[in-house]
């Protein structure tokens, strides 16, 4: 039993020291043990996230430009961001929406939750679905001159898959959030109990 615990978990935890911390973000060395021999392994702490994908009845979304220092390059991305001390995700994601595009959702649905980068974080991201009619988005979306944002567009979701295919999107988060999207497409094509309406 302990042989078959350890091959579930070949590292075992024996201390850790806070490295670096700031508002945003926190770097913990653990020291961990691998079979005979002592390593360490390197941990952000980042506060958990939401995704808002906008759905409308004719399959428009909204993506927002964004100017992302580290790559030099702007970025095209769902709104999103971290959640807060005391609140939900949904609650995230419904401020979020409304500070980034000025759009307060008719209904949020979670489709999914999934973890950035788990070899390096614990961090989670849930996935909200935030319908509104396409009158109301064209009427309510609008750039808000928040973080980086540059610029907000209303895109039709065929037009985002071909922005994926040509690589104008490559925001990790964004494109995880259409797999889960997909999903949820799929399911309703099939028939099945989640999907779009």
């Amino acid at each position: 039993m302990e042989d078959e615990k350890a091959a579930d978990q070949p590292l075992r935890f024996l201390s850790s020291r806070i490295v670096y911390q700031n508002p945003w973000l926190r770097l913990r060395e653990d020291l961990v043990r691998r079979g005979d021999a002592q390593e360490p392994y390197s941990v952000v702490e980042r506060a958990d996230s939401a995704l808002v994908i906008p759905w409308s009845e004719r399959e428009n979304t909204v993506l927002l430009k964004q100017h992302r220092y580290p790559t030099q390059k702007h970025s095209w991305e769902f709104p999103g961001g971290a959640v807060a001390s005391g609140e939900t995700a949904g609650e995230a994601a419904a401020r979020e929406l409304c500070e980034e595009t000025g759009i307060i959702a008719d209904e949020l649905e979670e489709i999914g939750v999934f973890h950035p980068v788990p070899a390096l974080s614990h961090q989670s991201t849930t996935v909200f679905l935030a319908r509104i009619t396409d009158d109301r988005l064209r009427h309510s979306a609008k750039t808000m001159r928040v973080d980086d944002i540059i610029e907000m567009a209303i895109v039709p979701y065929g037009a985002v898959q071909e922005m994926v295919r040509t690589r104008t999107i490559t925001d990790g988060l964004t494109l995880a959030g259409l797999a889960l999207l997909e999903s949820v497409r799929g399911l309703a094509a099939s028939g099945g109990p989640a999907g779009l309406s």
